[in-house]
């Protein structure tokens, strides 16, 4: 009931039922680490998506001029790699550490393929939210290329 209870929390699965949360939590593992452990390291392969339940990730840009972003419960990262599973390895595009003890829920693309197989129609309203949330972090990325053009920042 607590994985139910973290995911309904989760803006990925906000158009998902009680139902629907329920076909999916056994397809979800729950995971705790300790202070400064790698949860994800940049350029490695994807083990899914992490949704917090305790705890804060810092989020590690590779490029120097990337700004680090701080993450804690009920927030998520690597949504990308479990509709991606099927294109071979998924790779991630930035490092995460656990700032503290982290409890966490992870949905790899393994278990995302065996919910695709006995729940279609909940595995396509988990697409749903990952595509929804991708959408949300590029207009993110629009608008703040629109405000750095427009100071003159980009050329």
């Amino acid at each position: 009931m607590a994985k139910i209870r973290t995911l309904r929390r989760c803006a990925l699965f906000r158009n998902l039922t009680f139902r629907d949360l329920a076909c999916l939590a056994p397809h979800i593992q729950e995971e705790t680490v300790e202070p400064k452990t790698w949860l994800a390291e940049e350029g490695k392969p994807s083990e899914g998506l992490i949704i917090l339940r305790t705890g804060r990730v810092r989020l590690i840009p590779a490029q120097p001029a990337g700004a680090e972003v701080i993450l804690g419960p009920e927030d998520f990262f690597g949504e990308l790699s479990v509709i991606d599973s099927g294109n071979g390895v998924p790779r991630r595009a930035v490092g995460a550490q656990a700032m503290e003890r982290c409890e966490f829920l992870r949905l790899n693309g393994k278990h995302y393929q065996q919910l695709v197989s006995e729940s279609p129609d909940v595995a396509g309203k988990v697409a749903l939210g990952v595509l929804e949330a991708l959408h949300r972090k590029m207009e993110n990325v629009r608008g703040t290329m629109a405000t750095l053009f427009a100071q003159g920042s980009v050329r």
